[in-house]
């Protein structure tokens, strides 16, 4: 929603929505592999948070995710 409203510069990290799936695609993992997800990943790129769902409509909250993106020194 914050980036329909106020677009892309609206976050101050960069965000990946795969709505397409070209990216699930081009790791050739559609289907049973494919899952909705989203992950928190440091500046160092050690990932610090993952959430993967099992049906398409899961996704963690945002007050969770901004938690995590806080903990991982982000959006400063």
């Amino acid at each position: 929603e914050i980036l329909e409203q106020d677009g892309p510069g609206a976050l101050p990290f960069p965000v990946l929505l795969d709505v397409s799936l070209k990216n699930v695609d081009a790791f050739g993992i559609r289907g049973d592999l494919s899952r909705p997800a989203t992950y928190v990943i440091d500046r160092a790129g050690t990932v610090r948070y993952a959430f993967v769902g099992d049906q398409p409509h899961e996704r963690p909250d945002v007050a969770t995710v901004l938690a995590e993106v806080k903990r991982a020194g982000g959006g400063e």
